[in-house]
Formats: C-alpha cells, structure tokens, sequence
C-alpha cells in the first residue's frame, strides 16, 4: 500500500476548498481545526491514523471543554478531513462520531422586546442590523455580506447572495423595514456597491465583530445580549406562532430542508395550543 503524507493529504484537502468555492469563514474553521488533531495524533502517514486516536482525541476534548458543541465542532472538522481522505482512496478506514449533545430550547427574545427594537428610529449601525436580523431572520454572516445593491426598497425585497449553502435568495421586506432603510441609506449617503454596515474603513464587517457592535449596543439600552443568532430563533418562533407553515418557514430560513424548520413549528406552532380548546379540563 503506498504511504499517503498527512501533510500531503491536508494540502489536498485545503486545494479541494478553494476549488469547490468554499467560503473564506469555512477555510479558516479548518484551518483552525484540524492541525490539533494531526498535533495530537503525532503521525507521519495517513496510515497510522486509527479510530482509538480518534477516541483518546474525543476524551482529550471532552476532559478540555465542558460543553459538547464545542467538542462537536472540533470533531466536525476532523471528520471532513477523514472523509475527504477515505474518499480519496487514503487510508483512513473510519468514520468520526460526535458526542450526544443535550437538547436545550434557547430562549428567544420575547415580543415586548422585539417590538421595542423594531419600532426604535435610530439610525445607527447596530439598530439597523438588529432591524435586518428580526425582521428577516438573515444569518449575521448574511448581513454582512449585504450591498446597498441588494436592497430594492421601491420592490419592498431583499437579494441574498451569500448563504450557507452558497446559493441566492430573494426574500419581501416589510414596508416599515424600508422605509427605515431608505431613512438610512440616505443619511449616510452610501451607494449602490457600498455594504450596508461598514467599519469605520468602510470595510464590511465580520460576523465577530458584528456581534461585538450588537452586544455592546443592547448592553447601552439595558437588554440582556443572547448572541445575534438568537434573532432567527425569535423569527421563527414568532411566525410558527401566527401559524407559519414549515414549507413556508423552511423559505424564509433559507433552510436547505423543511426538516429543519419542522422543528420550530413542532415547537412553537398554533396546532397544539389551538388543540386546548378539546382539554376536558
């Protein structure tokens, strides 16, 4: 069998990334993941790797991190580039399982406080992406990928063009949503291939740093920051309460499967609290 160089093999791996498109976030969480398993694992060949390294590597993160998604998200990482190698006929005859993670609801914001930060007329930088966020359920790496261009605020829709899944969406805005950013555009006098929200070198901003902004602007207004994803999460509890179909939800999402918004509306939707009506109680 002819050895196979790990280091050749990740190179491999990192070439097929640039030429499958892959996003730049995507490149560095490999990159950011995978050398300290190839550090623990201490081999030389493809060959060498064994599944009992990728179990004393699972117990080594596990006794590191106390929270399974972060043990999750290193071992993501190391499966992709196990399955790239299998693929490619490397030997590396395993798969990689992940840990059991506990299934926890997390709180969304509550309408009182969604209402309040929808209505707020600020015109800053973190009110308008807090506007974006609820009202679109948009991912923050979304956003900040976001033109001027995009936006058709005569249309009242919104061109998603860099999405998880590297495909395009076209989604309504609401009438007061843009009007706001008509009111906000044309403050800061920003055209057609300026990003919505721009640092101060009118650089677009990264997810990171967005969520700094946002954190430390809710922070300001007395609200508890509960991470910018959890936005999407009140969207979707929200709209499964109005009685959103999950085919419909799984659209706005931009899901790449009804499966996924299936969730939401199992959780949130209006059939089982409309059942109550047939308690005997």
């Amino acid at each position: 069998m002819k050895k196979i160089l790990i280091d050749f093999a990740l190179e491999r791996f990192r070439s097929e990334l640039i030429l499958k498109g892959r996003q730049a976030d995507t490149i560095e969480y490999y990159n950011e993941f995978i050398p300290p398993f190839l550090d623990f694992a201490a081999v030389k060949y493809c060959s060498q790797l064994k599944y009992s390294t990728v179990e004393s590597y699972t117990l080594h993160l596990r006794k590191k991190y106390d929270n399974p998604a972060t043990v999750n998200t290193n071992l993501r990482a190391v499966r992709a580039f196990c399955y790239f190698c299998g693929r490619n006929n490397y030997p590396v005859p395993f798969t990689v399982n992940l840990v059991a993670e506990p299934k926890k609801i997390k709180a969304p914001y509550d309408e009182e406080t969604v209402r309040k930060l929808v209505l707020n007329r600020e015109l800053c930088k973190p009110a308008i992406a807090i506007l974006m966020l609820i009202a679109t359920a948009i991912r923050a790496k979304t956003l900040c990928n976001i033109r001027v261009e995009d936006i058709d605020v005569y249309a009242k829709t919104i061109i998603l063009q860099k999405l998880k899944n590297n495909t395009q969406s076209v989604l309504p805005l609401p009438d007061y949503v843009c009007k706001r950013l008509k009111r906000y555009i044309n403050e800061f006098e920003l055209k057609p291939s300026d990003y919505l929200l721009t640092t101060k070198r009118g650089e677009a901003y990264t997810t990171h740093s967005l969520y700094t902004l946002v954190t430390r602007y809710l922070k300001r207004k007395g609200y508890d920051s509960k991470g910018l994803h959890r936005f999407r999460h009140t969207f979707a509890k929200m709209t499964a309460e109005q009685g959103i179909s999950s085919i419909l939800l799984s659209r706005w999402l931009t899901h790449s499967s009804v499966e996924q918004s299936e969730h939401y509306v199992n959780l949130y939707g209006a059939e089982l609290r409309e059942s109550l009506k047939y308690n005997p109680v």
